[in-house]
């Protein structure tokens, strides 16, 4: 059994990167993983009350249950939250879980807009140590 890391946003793109592992490995172990960067915040996170990082991490670990609820019945299924740098967190995931490919989905930024915010689905397939599928 292999095990894939998904990282998770609760974008589309992610949502579609979610279904295709789904579909596609079946019988894998996944690890869905939402990373929560202080620097831009979380894009599930709403008007929080109190401790920040606290609410934020509750956000994501609800957001992580309704998508290992949507494959659970069909595969192993683990949820993480961590705080970082979204590409950098993931690639130190990889190693965490000894995951042997990561799945993550793309929102096709072009031109200016992926020169100026980057992309951490291209980090990613750059940097890992292990095959990355972009979605």
């Amino acid at each position: 059994m292999r095990t894939l890391l998904v990282p998770v946003d609760g974008s589309p793109p992610s949502v579609r990167a979610v279904e295709h592992v789904r579909e596609t490995y079946p019988d894998d172990r996944i690890v869905l993983l939402t990373v929560v960067d202080p620097v831009d915040g979380f894009a599930g996170a709403e008007a929080a009350e109190g401790n920040w990082h606290e609410s934020t991490a509750r956000q994501a670990e609800a957001m992580l249950a309704d998508h290992a609820d949507s494959v659970g019945e069909v595969i192993t299924v683990e949820t993480a939250v961590r705080t970082g740098s979204p590409a950098e967190t993931i690639l130190a995931a990889v190693s965490e879980f000894d995951a042997d490919a990561v799945v993550v989905g793309s929102h096709g930024r072009r031109g200016i807009g992926r020169l100026l915010l980057g992309s951490v689905a291209e980090t990613t397939a750059r940097e890992a140590s292990v095959p990355v599928t972009i979605v």
